[in-house]
């Protein structure tokens, strides 16, 4: 297998893959449709690594940020690929949108992973000549400390497609888990969601006293608040901010609201919380001494 991995889109998801290939001595191409978001990546990757030296997850952090790269075109970042990790935006649109453009100008034997964390595979891979070489490929993030990777494939994903991202995914620290057909939500999301549940059943029962929903952003977030009150929760709390909150400065101010309110049970989603970067919850959790 070629030593060249691709990464589809910059963000945090993005971001956080390129470490964990970066680390297992892959040389990464970097690829996102806003050239200043790789950018902002690569600082993001640069800062994030001389942290992990500190806690012994990577041993040469220089070393590993100057195997990545910033591809200018999707087709120079997949060329002399056998493998690529899509992290664009979760939505259904763009990613269809998304693989045809792949689709134009993929190798003929790359295998691409998508890091969606809902929407299966199926939904933006038919009709496409590279179909049978799409699966999910979805982190439980940030997947250079949390190694669990659900493999996903569609109706029409290869066996070999499969084994690829398999292999190579154990090839490079990941601990994957396979679903045998597609699911929504497919594994940990769906145990998340059993957990939301879980508590409003707790408090019809009388177990718990409150749910307390809290939201973090414009004024629209308040649409958040109402519909958790709809669904059952005793009060809401909105933080209002126009500023851009990265997955850190939510956790700090979750903290906060967690030290006033002293709830024992703090349950965190995934895709809105922080883009989809499943991050805040750990933070936070090491923040509270959890």
């Amino acid at each position: 297998m070629s030593d060249k991995v691709a990464i589809l889109g910059a963000g945090l998801v993005g971001s956080a893959w390129a470490i964990v290939f970066a680390r297992a001595g892959r040389n990464v191409s970097l690829f996102d449709g806003e050239a200043a978001q790789c950018e902002q990546a690569l600082t993001r990757v640069a800062e994030n690594m001389r942290e992990l030296v500190g806690f012994g997850l990577i041993d040469d952090a220089e070393a590993a940020l100057a195997r990545i790269s910033i591809a200018g075109s999707l087709a120079e970042a997949l060329e002399g690929a056998d493998y690529a990790q899509e992290s664009v935006f979760e939505r259904a649109d763009v990613k269809t949108e998304f693989y045809k453009e792949i689709d134009k100008v993929a190798p003929a034997d790359l295998v691409i992973g998508s890091s969606s964390s809902g929407i299966p595979a199926s939904v933006f891979t038919e009709g496409l000549t590279c179909a049978p070489r799409c699966l999910i490929a979805h982190p439980i993030n940030p997947p250079y400390v949390i190694p669990l990777v659900e493999v996903v494939p569609t109706p029409w994903t290869g066996d070999a497609a499969v084994q690829t991202c398999w292999d190579f995914m154990l090839e490079v620290g990941m601990e994957p888990v396979r679903l045998t057909r597609e699911v929504d939500g497919f594994i940990a999301n769906r145990l998340q969601a059993a957990l939301l549940w879980e508590a409003f059943r707790l408090l019809e029962a009388g177990t718990a006293t409150e749910v307390v929903a809290v939201s973090m952003g414009v004024q629209q977030c308040q649409e958040t608040i109402r519909t958790s009150l709809a669904m059952g929760c005793d009060r809401g709390i909105h933080v209002k901010t126009d500023d851009e909150l990265q997955p850190l400065a939510v956790a700090k101010l979750l903290a906060k609201i967690v030290e006033k309110e002293s709830p024992d049970v703090v349950i965190l989603g995934k895709q809105a919380i922080d883009d989809d970067s499943n991050q805040t919850g750990q933070m936070l959790a090491g923040l509270l001494g959890w």
